[in-house]
C-alpha cells in the first residue's frame, strides 16, 4: 500500500508522490526528461486519487515532452489542461498552447526556441543569450520552487492559495536540494504559479546545491510553499491518534455522568415535586390520596439502563426516526463512486487498514447542506449526506466531508453523542409535533396545553443539549485535523466549510426558520447552522478574510465560543493553515494574521473579560468568601466562641453566598449592558459586516440600533417562547432575542408579547446589538404600521432575576436552610 504524500518513508518502501514529484523536478533540471517523462507517468500511475499531483504530473509531462521534441503528445496533453475547471491551469495552457503549436511546425529551432519555458541550463550559455531566452520562451508562468518542496494543490474550479496579506512564507535554511539563486533578470519571474518551480529557470545543473545563508535567507522574498518543518514516523502518528482516543475517551465518560445526574436531578425532582403536590392538595380533597411510594425511591440504575439503551439503540433509532421523518434511504457504494470514487477510496483505505466493516452509507432526499455520523462500533456507524451535497459538491470536497465523517469513527467518539442525539431528537421532535399540532387546534385550551407541553419539552431539550457542547467542540477540532490527514488538502476542507455556512444560512432563509433537523442534530453535524448566520448571510457582499477577522485575531474568542458545538469558523480555517504550513503544503491563506497570544493577555482584555462574566466571577467571590467564613469557624471552634463557631460547615454559607454572588454580579453589568437608546446616537440601519469585523468587541459592548427588517422564525406555537428567532437585513442575518418582564415564560403567558405574532412582518426595531461568537440583537421596541410597542424589556427582566437571586440567598441566610 502505498503512503500518503506526507508521510515519512521507510526504507525498500515505495515512494510517496513528493518523492516522485521531487524526482521528477530533478530529472527536468538535469535536462533528463526521459527519466522525468517515466517519473511523472509513474506518479499518475500510483498516486490517482490525488488530483493536485495529477495536475502537477500532467503540466511537467508538457514541459518534458516538449523539451525532448514529442510535440504532438505535449500539445494533447496541454490541451486536456486547457479544459481544466481550474481557472489558473486554464490560463496556464492558454499561454503555453500557442508556443507548443508554433514549435511544433518549426522543430528545428526547438533548441533555441525552448517550448518548455526553461531558461538554457548550460553553465556555458552567455548570460545576454540566457536574458533573451528565459524572455521569449518562459510561457508557463512558473515561480521557482524548491525541489524538495512539498506541493499541494486545491481541487479544480477553486482559489488559488495565497496569503491573506499577500506576503510569503520565507524558505527554510534547511532545504537540503535548494539551488542557487540567479539574480539576472529576476524582475522577470513572474510572480505567482500553480506549479511553483521555485529557482528552477536560473538554476544550473553544474553547480553545488548550496543552502542559502542567513542573510540571503532574510533578504529572499517568502514563499506561500513552505517547506515542511517534520515529518512524523508511523509509530508518533499513531501514538498521536491513540493520545487523541483517550483524551476523547475521558470526555466523552465525563459528559456521561453529567448526563446521568442531570437526568437523575431532573425525574428524582419531578417525582418529589408530583408527591409534593399531592400531599398539599390532600388537606383540600374530600378523599384522601396518598402518595406514591415509588416516587421516593431511587431511580439511578433506571437512569442508567436508559442511557445504556439509549447508546446500544441509537444507530436503528436514529435510522427509524430519519426514514419516517425525512426519508432516510441506503447511499449504494457504487451512487457513491458516481459523484466522488476518491471519497469512495478513502473510506475503504482507512477500514481496510484497520481491519473494519465498512460503515453503512445513508442519503437524505433533501437539498439542505447536512451531514452527520452516529452509531457506536464501526460497523453499526452510519455516515449520512444530503442529495443537496453530493449533487453540488466537487468530488475533492466530497472526499474532505467524507474524510471528516469517517474520523470520527477513527477516533472512537460516536458512542455518547450518538445516544444523546437521540434523546435530543426525541425531545425536539416532540417539542415540534406537539406545536404543529397546537397550529391546527381551533380552541384556545388546546392550544395553550399544547403550547406547554412544546415548552417543557424544548426546555429538557435546550438544557440536555448544553451537556454535550464540550464534547462535540473537541471532536470536531480533532476531526479537523485528522481528515486533513487522510486527505492532504487543505483547501478542500477550508472550502468545504464555507460552502456549508453560505449554503446553510440560504436554505435557512428559503425555509423561513431554522430546520427542525438542522437545529436538533447540530451536535453531530460539521459546523452548526446556527452559529454561523452572521457570517453566511453577509459573506455574499464582503470578503471572508474580513468577516472572520474576529474569529482569528479577538482575545476573547476562546472564552466566548464554550458554549457553541463547533470551534469558530475562523479559528478552524487558520488551523488548517498552520496544519499546512507546519507541513510544508500550498494552502489558500485568506485569513488575516492572527494576534499575538500575549494581546489577549493585557489587564485591558482580562478586566473586559471579567465584566462581561461578572455573574460567574460573582458566583465564584461569593463561594469565596463563604469558604473563608468557614475558615474563621473552624479557627474560633477550640475557643469556645459561639457566635462564630457556628459559621463552621455550615453549607448554608455556601449556598447563599452562591446566590448573592450571582444576583450581584448581574446587577453590576446592567447599566452597561443595556445603555439608553438615544435616537440621534443609535446606529441606523447600518451593515451588518461592519459590525462584525472588530476583533475586541464583546457582547457587553452594546451598540444602540434602529433596523428595518423581516423577522423570521418557526411558526405560531413553535416560537411562543421566542427560541431561534432571526432578524433579516439587507446586508444580512443575525438572531433576534426577545424577554418579556418575566423572561422566556413571560413569553409563553402573555399573549400581548409573544414574539411569534410578528414572524414574517417586515418592521423596524430598535434595541442592543451584540458581537460574540454569533451576532445578535436583544430586541426594545417594534413598529409597525407607524405603530411603536415595548414587546421585549430585557433590562426589567435582568433586575428582576438579580433581585430573585439576591433575595433567596439572603432568605437562606435567614432561615439557615
Amino acid at each position: 500500500m502505498s503512503q500518503s504524500p506526507s508521510s515519512t518513508p521507510t526504507p525498500g518502501a515505495d515512494p510517496t508522490a513528493i518523492q516522485l514529484f521531487n524526482r521528477g523536478i530533478a530529472a527536468l533540471q538535469r535536462q533528463e526528461y526521459t527519466v522525468a517523462i517515466a517519473t511523472f507517468t509513474q506518479l499518475q500511475a500510483q498516486f490517482p486519487t490525488l488530483t493536485s499531483y495529477q495536475l502537477k504530473a500532467q503540466m511537467g509531462l508538457v514541459k518534458a515532452y516538449a523539451a525532448q521534441g514529442q510535440h504532438q503528445d505535449a500539445i494533447a496533453l496541454c490541451q486536456r489542461l486547457r479544459q481544466s475547471r481550474h481557472p489558473k491551469v486554464q490560463a496556464w495552457a492558454k499561454r503555453v498552447l500557442p508556443q507548443l503549436l508554433a514549435d511544433a511546425g518549426t522543430r528545428s529551432g526547438a533548441r533555441q526556441s525552448n517550448p518548455s519555458g526553461f531558461t538554457p541550463l548550460s553553465p556555458q550559455a552567455s548570460a545576454q543569450q540566457s536574458t533573451s531566452t528565459t524572455q521569449a520562451t518562459d510561457l508557463s508562468g512558473f515561480t521557482p520552487l524548491s525541489a524538495n518542496a512539498d506541493i499541494k494543490q486545491p481541487g479544480e474550479g477553486h482559489r488559488e492559495p495565497g496569503t491573506a496579506d499577500g506576503s510569503d512564507t520565507p524558505p527554510r535554511e534547511s532545504a537540503p536540494e535548494t539551488m542557487a539563486t540567479s539574480q539576472e533578470n529576476p524582475a522577470e519571474i513572474p510572480p505567482d504559479s500553480l506549479f511553483h518551480y521555485q529557482r528552477l529557470n536560473q538554476s544550473s545543473p553544474s553547480t553545488p546545491a548550496t543552502p542559502p545563508t542567513a542573510e540571503t535567507s532574510a533578504a529572499a522574498p517568502a514563499s506561500r510553499f513552505p517547506q515542511p518543518v517534520r515529518r512524523l514516523s508511523p509509530q508518533a502518528q499513531a501514538g498521536a491518534l491513540n493520545a487523541v482516543i483517550w483524551q476523547l475517551g475521558l470526555i466523552q465518560v465525563a459528559t456521561a455522568v453529567v448526563c446521568f445526574w442531570l437526568l437523575r436531578w431532573l425525574v428524582q425532582g419531578s417525582l418529589h415535586s408530583i408527591n409534593w403536590g399531592i400531599v398539599k392538595l390532600s388537606i383540600r380533597w374530600p378523599i384522601y390520596v396518598a402518595p406514591i411510594q415509588a416516587f421516593y425511591q431511587d431511580h439511578s440504575l433506571s437512569i442508567a439502563v436508559i442511557i445504556g439503551a439509549l447508546i446500544l439503540t441509537s444507530p436503528w433509532a436514529i435510522d427509524g426516526m430519519l426514514r419516517w421523518r425525512w426519508g432516510l434511504r441506503s447511499l449504494p457504494p457504487r451512487e457513491l463512486r458516481t459523484y466522488s470514487p476518491k471519497a469512495l477510496q478513502l473510506i475503504q483505505r482507512v477500514c481496510q487498514q484497520r481491519g473494519w466493516l465498512r460503515p453503512e452509507l445513508r442519503l437524505l432526499p433533501t437539498d439542505m447542506p447536512i451531514s452527520f455520523s452516529y452509531g457506536w462500533w464501526p460497523r453499526y456507524t452510519r455516515i449520512v449526506v444530503s442529495q443537496g451535497l453530493l449533487t453540488q459538491l466537487s468530488e475533492e470536497d466530497l472526499t474532505a466531508l467524507y474524510a471528516y465523517e469517517v474520523s470520527h469513527v477513527c477516533h472512537w467518539d460516536l458512542p455518547i453523542i450518538s445516544g444523546l442525539s437521540l434523546l435530543l431528537l426525541l425531545l425536539h421532535q416532540g417539542y415540534w409535533s406537539l406545536a404543529l399540532w397546537g397550529n391546527r387546534r381551533g380552541s384556545s385550551s388546546l392550544r395553550y396545553l399544547a403550547a406547554c407541553g412544546a415548552a417543557a419539552a424544548y426546555g429538557l431539550y435546550w438544557l440536555l443539549r448544553k451537556v454535550g457542547l464540550p464534547l462535540s467542540q473537541l471532536r470536531s477540532r480533532r476531526c479537523d485535523r485528522t481528515a486533513l490527514t487522510l486527505t492532504q488538502d487543505p483547501d478542500s476542507h477550508q472550502r468545504l466549510l464555507l460552502y456549508l455556512a453560505e449554503t446553510s444560512t440560504t436554505a435557512i432563509e428559503q425555509q423561513g426558520y431554522l430546520p427542525p433537523l438542522m437545529e436538533s442534530l447540530d451536535l453531530l453535524m460539521p459546523i452548526s447552522p446556527a452559529m454561523i448566520l452572521h457570517l453566511g448571510s453577509s459573506a455574499r457582499l464582503h470578503p471572508w478574510a474580513d468577516l472572520l477577522t474576529w474569529d482569528c485575531q479577538s482575545p476573547y474568542r476562546h472564552w466566548l465560543s464554550l458554549n457553541q458545538p463547533q470551534p469558530l469558523l475562523g479559528e478552524r480555517i487558520q488551523t488548517m493553515q498552520q496544519w499546512a504550513q507546519y507541513h510544508g503544503i500550498a494552502y489558500d491563506a485568506t485569513l488575516p494574521s492572527p494576534k499575538s497570544a500575549q494581546a489577549g493577555q493585557s489587564p485591558t482584555a482580562w478586566s473586559q473579560l471579567l465584566w462581561q462574566g461578572s455573574p460567574i466571577v460573582g458566583m465564584i467571590t461569593g463561594l469565596g468568601i463563604a469558604m473563608g467564613l468557614w475558615f474563621i469557624g473552624g479557627l474560633v471552634t477550640p475557643l469556645g466562641w459561639p457566635w462564630l463557631s457556628w459559621l463552621y460547615q455550615d453549607s448554608s454559607l455556601i449556598k447563599a453566598g452562591l446566590l448573592l454572588g450571582l444576583g450581584i454580579g448581574i446587577l453590576l453589568r446592567i447599566n452597561r449592558t443595556f445603555p439608553d437608546i438615544i435616537p440621534s446616537q443609535a446606529l441606523h440601519s447600518p451593515a451588518l459586516p461592519s459590525l462584525l469585523q472588530s476583533p475586541s468587541c464583546l457582547p457587553l459592548d452594546s451598540q444602540p440600533i434602529y433596523w428595518q427588517g423581516t423577522v423570521l422564525g418557526a411558526p405560531g406555537i413553535a416560537s411562543w417562547l421566542g427560541q431561534n428567532l432571526l432578524f433579516k437585513t439587507q446586508t444580512g442575518l443575525m438572531h433576534l432575542h426577545v424577554l418579556s418582564t418575566l423572561g422566556p415564560i413571560g413569553n409563553l403567558l402573555i399573549p400581548q408579547t409573544r414574539p411569534g405574532d410578528f414572524v414574517g412582518h417586515t418592521l423596524t426595531i430598535s434595541g442592543w446589538f451584540r458581537r460574540g461568537a454569533t451576532a445578535r440583537i436583544d430586541l426594545d421596541t417594534v413598529q409597525a404600521n407607524r405603530k411603536r410597542q415595548h414587546i421585549s424589556n430585557p433590562p426589567l427582566w435582568s433586575t428582576l432575576l438579580s433581585l430573585v437571586f439576591c433575595s433567596w440567598g439572603l432568605l437562606i441566610l435567614y432561615t439557615g436552610q
